[in-house]
Parts: structure tokens; sequence; C-alpha cells
């Protein structure tokens, strides 16, 4: 990226390997990989550099009021998630910021705070999101309504050191409100954000000796895996097998089945079908590297960032399958 954006990560490339947009929540994404294969490439200096300017554009574009979700590079288009500023979003830039030390971390970290405790609702939960301009419409989306993928978001806030006491109650309390939502409730909806609660459920029960919340991730996740295809892939929603399948649901239910296996919370025979989705995940390789997020983008040959960074990293967890490496600390810490 060059210009004014130098620094910020894509959310995809174009055909011309050319971006339309960049996007804060990935660039978040992209600060907790760079931890992730800093465990195993540390010597990586045009990493490091690329690292460094991703923290730069985090610490421009917040200076002053929370930056649109998607910073159109060419000209400003029409897009429903700039009418909001997302909980969860936030979060995954503060996680990134994990490890940064430098005057531009601290004062991004302070300006995603401030616009965290403006999510905070009545009932001290964080809500997804609040509207820009009084009277803004937003779809019906997962990301537009409280959900338990907010379990995420919450054990993102709660990862990050040095949160005010008022963010870590209400991250806390968010948690509390989804770590028993399942059995209580059915089973629906996008796989997407449901994998999003699986890995809240990991991230929470490892920091806090919770162990119960990675059986019930286990089940969970039996479940998800009934509906695995003939060809390894998952739909792309639970109880609709024609749903087109998505890479990056594919990856991060890869990752989240690696480290259950990995800790003896499913069968070491569930390899077998992990396998499948690691098969399945390689198949959206784009020639030029990166994944695409379906398939079917191999007409339009747009390469994936967020896709291709769960992909990385589920497929390094699988590879080290038995090795006991997935469930070091410092690895839980830095999955995207």
């Amino acid at each position: 990226m060059h210009g004014p954006h130098r620094g910020g990560v894509a959310g995809w490339l174009n055909e011309a390997d050319r971006a339309a947009f960049v996007y804060g929540e990935i660039t978040g994404y992209f600060l907790t990989c760079g931890l992730f294969i800093a465990r195993y490439h540390d010597d990586d200096d045009p990493l490091r550099r690329r690292l460094v300017g991703a923290e730069a554009w985090l610490d421009a574009i917040w200076r002053d009021a929370p930056p649109p979700t998607r910073v159109y590079l060419e000209r400003d288009e029409p897009d429903w998630r700039n009418e909001a500023v997302f909980s969860f979003d936030c979060a995954m830039m503060l996680r990134g910021l994990n490890g940064i030390a430098s005057e531009g971390a601290s004062r991004t970290r302070a300006a995603i705070e401030a616009a965290l405790l403006d999510l905070v609702a009545a009932d001290g939960t964080l809500r997804s999101h609040r509207t820009r301009a009084d009277g803004a419409a937003l779809p019906e989306r997962w990301s537009t309504a409280d959900g338990p993928f907010q379990l995420k978001t919450a054990t993102a806030i709660l990862s990050s050191p040095g949160i005010s006491a008022p963010l870590r109650a209400s991250a806390e309390k968010t948690a509390r409100r989804w770590l028993d939502w399942y059995p209580a409730h059915e089973l629906t909806g996008d796989l997407h954000p449901l994998l999003y609660h699986l890995e809240g459920l990991l991230l929470w029960g490892a920091r806090r000796d919770e162990w119960e919340c990675w059986r019930l991730a286990a089940e969970i996740f039996d479940e998800i895996m009934a509906r695995q295809r003939s060809d390894g892939d998952l739909p792309s929603a639970l109880l609709d097998e024609r749903s087109e399948p998505r890479s990056d649901v594919t990856a991060q239910a890869l990752r989240v089945g690696t480290l259950l296996v990995e800790a003896g919370f499913l069968p070491g025979r569930r390899l077998r079908r992990l396998a499948g989705l690691a098969d399945a995940l390689v198949s959206y390789a784009d020639p030029r590297g990166g994944l695409r997020f379906r398939r079917a983008d191999a007409a339009q040959r747009h390469v994936n960032v967020w896709c291709t960074v769960f992909a990385y990293q589920a497929l390094a967890l699988f590879e080290r399958a038995g090795s006991g490496a997935a469930l070091d600390e410092r690895t839980l810490d830095a999955l995207a």
C-alpha cells in the first residue's frame, strides 16, 4: 500500500492485485498473526517492517473520531458498514496492538478504548455496534445484532494489557453473558460467527483454567462436523447443506478442531476428519498466493486477506498436530 494509507491492510485484492479499501479489523488480524509467524520466522525483517507500518496506520486513522470500518482508497463508495462503529472490529484492532510498545500504539489503544466504552449498554455489556447518525438503518446481519460471537470480542479485550477497570468490567460481563449460551439455544445460522464463539470459548477457558469451556466447544464442534461434506468442506450455514462453502469458515473449523484434538477434548481419530478440512482449504488457493473467499471467485480472481490469515494459522497448527506446540499460551494469544 502506498500514499496516505501506507501500512493499512486490505480486505482483499482484485485480479490486478489492487485493493479498493483498507480495513481496520483486518489490520488487527494481520498484527496478531505477525506474533504467530514470529514463532517460526523470528528473523523476518520484511514482516517486521510491515507490522510497524500497520501499527502506524492504525495510529493515523484513530487520531480523530473512530475511523470508517472500510477506508476506500480512490473514491468514497456507499457502504452500510461505514454507518456504524462495531465493538468486534474495535476489539480485534485492540488485540492486534498487544505486545507493541510505542507512543503511537499507546495513543491508539486509548482511542479504541474510548470507542468501546461508548458501546457499553445500560446493562453493562458491550453492544455489537452503534450507528454514527441517528436513524441510520443497517441491514440485518450477524454483526448488527448482539450474539454469542461477542465472546470473542470480550476475550480479545481482556487479553489486552492496561485496559481500564470500566472496560474490563464490561468485557467480563459480556463474556459471562455468552459463556452459557449453548445448550440453552439451538445451533442455527451462519457458521462464521458461531466459530467466533468457539474461539472465544477456547481463549476464555485457557486463560481462566475453565476447561469446561473446551468441553462445550468440542460438543458444538461435533455438531458442526456432522455437516461436513464428502469433499471435506463445510457449508457456510449450519442448517443449509446447499449453502456455498467459504474458506474462512473452513480455516476456522480446522483451527478450532486441531486445538481441541491437541488438548484431548476430541478423540485423536478426528484428525482424519480434520485432514478433509485441510485438503478442502488448500483447494481455495490462488496461483498468485493467498486464498479466495469462495471457489467461485476463480473467475474474479480476488485474493482474500483474512481468509489467508486464518488459513495460514490453521494449516500451520494442523501440520504440527501432536507436537503440543498448538497449546502454548503464546500461540493461543496469537490466534487472529
